[in-house]
């Protein structure tokens, strides 16, 4: 018993440092160029929601117990997977424009960049 506490603690844990990593994501994201379409703030928004959705659901399951409507924790955590794949193929099947965009008009960084 005292193995599951500490495994839902951590998972509790690693949600928690994967929801401010998001939020870090989201205020510093002009300052690192990117923008909606960017793989890797797709992945980190996919990965956001996610997390947070599962930290929900980690404290509903300590508030309320782990053997009462287990389905429907297992239901919306399912459904929230699902929709963060939809976000991480919507950004994979869009078109980059990553931060190299600063970049295009600027003749100095150009030909760093070509060489």
């Amino acid at each position: 018993m005292r193995v599951v506490v500490g495994l839902k603690l951590l998972d509790r844990t690693v949600s928690l440092v994967q929801c401010g990593l998001v939020l870090i994501l989201f205020v510093f994201s002009t300052y690192f160029g990117l923008s909606w379409r960017n793989y890797a703030f797709g992945s980190g928004l996919g990965l956001g929601i996610f997390a947070s959705v599962q930290l929900g659901l980690i404290t509903l399951m300590a508030h309320v117990g782990m053997l009462e409507s287990v389905a429907l924790f297992d239901i919306v955590g399912f459904v929230a997977y699902d929709s963060c794949v939809l976000i991480w193929r919507s950004t994979c099947w869009h078109q980059n424009t990553g931060p190299t965009a600063y970049y295009r008009g600027s003749s100095t960084q150009s030909g760093i960049l070509e060489s």
